[in-house]
């Protein structure tokens, strides 16, 4: 079974600090279609560090997203030094939901390296093997993490997938396969969710088969 890949195939989430003050981080996020930001908890959380502290939700600074509007701007309070920063956004209400990072070396905007969770589909006649790659020292398996197959106009964070796929791997990057008989001439798209809820959509990569 052949793919037929668009532009724009991989929508994911991203978050990048636009502006640094002595007490505040302005960060400017995205998200991905049909994503309801205040409904589904998302937020914005910081701390002083290289990496994400996945075992200490509570540390850091942490702002809550507004609105329903798939991208905007936030600013999370925070008390300014010259350190390293990590700056994550998470889909749902808990810090195994964060897909999107972006570091600051020595605190340094200029010098941010920015991450999102993304993933690549390679279609077979009966399944799907799907590539992803998640935050530095994420535990995709511990955390809940799954993906589903979806008609292209169906809505992820509500509609029932076509089929499923569950991680069994607690390394940040990996494969899982989906058993689906794909149909020809039709068009589909692969979520990844971040978390064990439907409502935490990373990212999706959408593709049609040949007819």
């Amino acid at each position: 079974m052949k793919m037929v890949i668009g532009d724009g195939a991989l929508r994911k989430t991203v978050v990048k600090v636009e502006q640094i003050t002595p007490e505040y981080l302005i960060c400017k996020y995205a998200t991905v279609p049909q994503n309801q930001p205040s409904s589904n908890s998302n937020f914005v959380q910081a701390w002083q560090d290289s990496q994400v502290e996945w075992s200490n939700p509570t540390g850091g600074w942490k702002a809550n997203v507004a609105g329903t509007s798939t991208q905007g701007d936030l600013a999370v309070s925070i008390a300014y030094q010259k350190k390293d920063y990590i700056v994550g956004y998470g889909v749902g209400s808990s810090v195994q939901n964060i897909v999107a990072t972006a570091f600051l070396p020595g605190g340094d905007m200029t010098q941010q390296q920015l991450f999102s969770t993304y993933i690549s589909v390679a279609p077979g006649q009966d399944s799907l093997l799907v590539d992803y790659v998640t935050p530095e020292s994420c535990t995709p398996q511990t955390f809940g993490h799954w993906v589903g197959l979806f008609n292209a106009d169906d809505n992820p964070y509500a509609d029932t997938p076509v089929a499923k796929g569950t991680l069994m791997s607690d390394k940040r990057a990996g494969s899982v396969p989906i058993i689906a008989t794909l149909l020809a001439g039709r068009s589909y798209t692969v979520a990844y969710f971040g978390g064990k809820q439907q409502n935490c959509v990373a990212c999706t990569f959408t593709f049609a088969t040949n007819a």
